[in-house]
């Protein structure tokens, strides 16, 4: 259980202004984090340079966004397909 502390975070923050604009534009409750990591996987997949990737999300080293983001290029077509 969360303290009330986080919980008033979260009922007054941006947490709920996220999941209504979601809602309201009928999209599902996807994070911040969620977003992120589709466009770093997006960008390796698509043959982007490592370099510039890593320098777009903020890493201080092109190794860090190959280890995050790189294994996840080769899993998307096999499990979403849609995507492609």
């Amino acid at each position: 259980m969360a303290n009330k502390k986080s919980t008033a975070f979260f009922e007054a923050g941006s947490w709920y202004h996220r999941v209504r604009i979601l809602q309201d534009a009928g999209l599902p409750d996807i994070r911040w984090y969620d977003l992120r990591s589709s466009y770093g996987t997006q960008l390796l997949k698509s043959d982007f340079n490592p370099k510039a990737v890593s320098n777009l999300m903020g890493h201080a080293k092109e190794i860090i966004t190959m280890d995050v983001y790189g294994d996840n290029a080769n899993i998307i077509p096999v499990e979403i397909p849609e995507l492609l």
